[in-house]
């Protein structure tokens, strides 16, 4: 039996030798990567972001809030934090791994939206935390999810089975041939062509969904810290194509909520989620997100606006 199991052992010990080593390997090639989903991430973590002026929020963030228009009005730095398909439990781990590794930024540009503050069963784009389960704060936030499982956390590599884009960044990456798209500049990437109209709806998602009250406190947390490092920030309700602005059940009690906090923490609120920009029709690609020319549009109104705020911007 003895002679059995040391068999088994020699048997198996080179195969998870590799396999942790493959891991490591996996993880440092996409620390180097290009992709926008990747690179975000490795520029807060490895303290690369010194900006003056951050964007956080979802794609409603990412996609319409270009930073080179806004530096070429108020002359800061800016860099797009925006995190496609995310609510408050990845943009707090954003925000914790910014304030300890970057410079303090002035201002925070917070984009909201009543999707902010909720929670959903799968991790969108759960491909963009793969190389960082070495990190305790990212795998807190993974297991908010079902998306990943116990293997995924403790043997190397399960969770990069059947991830097809990320072995082929994590390839790309590895061989110094991962590289910036044209259309990102930092943090931001935008969307082509005009609003799709039919199935529109199908795009628009859950639109009943409504604040997590079991989030709020995480959101308080952000909050908290925000006005004790006494940065200022200023939330941007984002527009809705003019066919959608009543699509949102909860978007009044979604607004209520974050008036009563925008007043408990002195956050001014710039609310564009009926503004005019809204019935242009060809400033947009979807319902829920202007195209190019519309994120240089919005970023205009939004920097102005701020700048009536701050004039200091």
């Amino acid at each position: 039996m003895r002679v059995i199991i040391r068999n088994i052992i020699l048997f198996l010990a080179p195969i998870i030798l590799v396999a942790y080593l493959l891991d490591y390997a996996s993880s440092r090639a996409l620390y180097k990567s290009q992709n926008v989903y990747y690179k975000v991430w490795n520029d807060v973590q490895q303290g690369n972001v010194n900006a003056d002026v951050v964007i956080y929020g979802s794609s409603r963030a990412r996609k319409q809030f270009n930073p080179k228009v806004a530096e070429d009005m108020w002359q800061h730095p800016t860099y797009n934090l925006g995190l496609d398909g995310q609510t408050i439990i990845l943009q707090k781990v954003m925000h914790d791994q910014l304030v300890a590794n970057n410079p303090k930024p002035k201002l925070i540009v917070f984009i909201i939206d009543q999707f902010s503050i909720a929670q959903d069963k799968q991790l969108f784009n759960a491909d963009q935390m793969l190389p960082y389960f070495n990190r305790k704060d990212m795998v807190s936030a993974a297991k908010y999810y079902e998306t990943f499982h116990w293997a995924d956390y403790y043997l190397p590599m399960v969770r990069f089975a059947g991830r097809r884009e990320a072995i082929r960044e994590v390839i790309k990456a590895g061989l110094g041939q991962s590289q910036l798209s044209d259309k990102q500049y930092k943090g931001f990437t935008f969307n082509t062509g005009r609003i799709i109209v039919q199935g529109a709806d199908n795009v628009m998602g859950n639109d009943s969904i409504r604040v997590d009250s079991s989030l709020i406190p995480m959101f308080k947390e952000v909050l908290d810290d925000v006005k004790e490092r006494n940065i200022k920030m200023v939330f941007v309700v984002p527009p809705l194509h003019h066919e959608h602005t009543n699509s949102y059940i909860y978007h009044d009690e979604f607004m209520q909520f974050l008036t009563r906090e925008a007043l408990a923490y002195n956050i001014p609120i710039l609310n564009y989620h009926e503004h005019p920009i809204t019935a242009v029709d060809s400033l947009f690609r979807d319902p829920q997100h202007v195209n190019i020319k519309g994120a240089e549009v919005f970023t205009e109104i939004v920097v102005k606006d701020i700048q009536k705020i701050y004039p200091e911007f």
